[in-house]
C-alpha cells in the first residue's frame, strides 16, 4: 500500500462528527476520483456512520472495533 498521496487537491474545510470526535478531509486525485483522509479519536461511545455506498477503511495507527450492519 502506498504510504502517501502524489498530486492532489485538498478540502480546506473538514467534515467533522461527534464533536470533533471524527475529523476528515476529501482528496482529489490527478484522476478526478475523491478519497477520504482522516481521524477517530479515542471513545467510550460507538461512533456509527452510514455509507449508501461501499467504503474500504485503512488503519495506519492503533485499532478500532467495527461493527457492520446490525
Amino acid at each position: 500500500m502506498s504510504k502517501q498521496f502524489d498530486f492532489v487537491s485538498v478540502t480546506k474545510k473538514p467534515t467533522i462528527h461527534y464533536g470533533g470526535r471524527s475529523v476528515s478531509h476529501v482528496l482529489q486525485m490527478e484522476d478526478g476520483t475523491k478519497k477520504t483522509i482522516g481521524v477517530f479519536l479515542p471513545s467510550e461511545q460507538p461512533l456509527v456512520f452510514e455509507a449508501h455506498v461501499n467504503e474500504r477503511l485503512e488503519i495506519i495507527s492503533g485499532q478500532c472495533l467495527v461493527q457492520i450492519a446490525d
